[in-house]
């Protein structure tokens, strides 16, 4: 996954979601984990699930702070 987002010359918000989701589920990396989510908001603005995926990001924030 990370080499295709190195490799992708246009917007893949599906790619930031896939991420978002190894990192922070499988990986714990919260931080690297809402990261990818904010960018896939930011690719794809108008979301069905906008709210819940903020939702995410900010507890993914969260445990990033206790996991430290």
């Amino acid at each position: 996954l990370k080499q295709a987002k190195k490799l992708s010359q246009s917007a893949f918000p599906d790619l930031h979601w896939q991420l978002g989701l190894l990192y922070g589920e499988n990986l714990k990396r919260y931080s690297d984990g809402a990261d990818e989510f904010e960018q896939f908001l930011k690719e794809r603005p108008g979301a069905q699930d906008a709210e819940k995926i903020k939702g995410i990001i900010k507890n993914y924030r969260e445990l990033a702070k206790l996991v430290k």
